[in-house]
């Protein structure tokens, strides 16, 4: 026997704009899902096409979804979303002589269990690991959260050297 298929939607949908105008508006103005409420009452009325996917696909709708997502696709258990901007090496030494953090993880850190949003500075020597294993907290005064037991750092903030959380 072979292996059981599902299907499922991937939340994706292409519509013409008057088309769900009409749909929304008119054919179905009480309807508050998609998937539950107007494909199925739509497939009498109207074209509606799927496409089978087959690469991979999942769902993301929560923090642990997500990071157990990228962290499967990157095999690693830290997610590093990056920067906007480019610090040259010039400019990182210039702000480390004032006293700031560079863009950027500084060197001797460890991060896991973590995501790191864009435009961060996380200084040398950081420990984001949350071996206390904090399951749920809300640390946004010091730029950071707990979700699931994920520490998510929040966009653009600056840790200095030697932060453990």
């Amino acid at each position: 026997a072979g292996s059981p298929t599902y299907l499922a939607s991937m939340g994706i949908y292409v519509f013409k704009k008057r088309v769900l105008f009409n749909m929304l508006n008119k054919d179905f103005p009480k309807a508050n899902d998609f998937g539950a409420d107007i494909f199925p009452k739509a497939l009498d009325d109207y074209n509606v096409v799927s496409y089978m996917f087959n690469g991979f696909w999942e769902d993301v709708s929560s923090i642990k979804s997500y990071f157990e997502a990228q962290a499967m696709l990157a095999s690693e258990n830290a997610i590093l979303q990056g920067s906007e901007s480019y610090e040259t090496p010039e400019e990182q030494r210039k702000i480390i002589e004032k006293g700031g953090v560079p863009l950027g993880i500084g060197s001797g850190s460890k991060i896991t269990n973590a995501i790191i949003s864009e435009n961060c500075r996380i200084g040398r020597n950081c420990q984001i690991t949350n071996e206390g294993g904090v399951r749920r907290g809300d640390y946004t005064q010091s730029g950071f959260c707990i979700q699931d037991g994920i520490v998510v750092v929040m966009p653009g903030v600056t840790l200095p050297d030697n932060t453990v959380i």
